[in-house]
């Protein structure tokens, strides 16, 4: 399993995802910009507030959900799915992901890997969850 990239993870927090998850993002707020570190998992870092709070630098967390995890959330709480496909591009593998709304189909482009073109999917669809359409 894949955890999304801090992008989506950052819109999915915006648009109301708040669920447990197993890896978060670590984002170091210093003078000399943003330093990201990879999905850290939480068992890694029992005392991440701990953590947080000893710092001389304010962190600040984001969930890292995995990629299905995500899918289902907006499966479950914004009726939007997201539906796989696989191609066949000149004898190479390509894979995109169709998003569906009230019956309202957006593609995505193609990409090599699966893992990137849901990527992609994931904020598409989180792109098309209103304000107003927010479940927290």
């Amino acid at each position: 399993m894949k955890n999304v990239n801090l992008e989506v993870a950052k819109l999915a927090k915006e648009k109301g995802f708040n669920e447990k998850c197993f890896h978060y993002y670590i984002v170091d707020f210093n003078a000399d910009g943003i330093q990201i570190q990879h999905p850290t998992p939480i068992m890694d870092n029992p005392n991440i507030l701990q953590l947080s709070k000893a710092s001389e630098k304010q962190l600040h967390i984001i969930s890292a959900p995995y990629q299905s995890q995500l899918q289902t959330w907006l499966r479950d709480n914004h009726m939007i799915d997201i539906i796989g496909k696989l191609f066949n591009v000149k004898g190479k593998k390509m894979y995109a992901f169709d998003i569906c709304k009230n019956s309202i189909y957006i593609k995505c482009e193609k990409k090599d890997t699966y893992e990137e073109a849901l990527d992609i999917s994931l904020l598409e669809a989180l792109n098309l969850i209103k304000n107003d359409d927010l479940v927290i």
